[in-house]
C-alpha cells in the first residue's frame, strides 16, 4: 500500500511539472477509512493546491460526517479548500 501511495505521489508531482490539472476521485464506504481519506487529500493539496479532488462517501463512512464526530471539522476544512464531497444515501 505504501508503495502504491509513493508511486501516486510521484505521478502527482510529475503532473504538476507539466502544468496539467490533477484530477482525483476517491470512494469511501467504511468509517475506518475516513482518516486515511483526509490524510491523503491533505497530502495531495500540499503537492498541488489546484488539484480537482472529489470524494464519494457512503455506507458507514457517512457517520464520520456527523457533528458529533471530530473528523467532521476536518472534512469542512477540505470543502473550504475546494474539495467536492458527494454523499450517497
Amino acid at each position: 500500500m505504501k508503495y502504491l501511495f509513493i508511486v501516486f505521489l510521484m505521478y502527482a508531482f510529475s503532473m504538476t511539472l507539466y502544468s496539467e490539472q490533477l484530477k482525483i476521485v476517491y470512494h469511501v464506504n467504511e468509517k475506518e477509512k475516513m482518516p486515511m481519506l483526509i490524510s491523503s487529500i491533505k497530502e495531495i493539496l500540499k503537492i498541488d493546491n489546484n488539484a480537482e479532488i472529489k470524494a464519494v462517501i457512503h455506507g458507514s463512512a457517512i457517520y464520520k460526517l456527523s457533528k458529533r464526530d471530530k473528523k467532521s471539522d476536518q472534512i469542512k476544512q477540505l470543502i473550504n479548500n475546494g474539495v467536492e464531497i458527494g454523499l450517497v444515501v
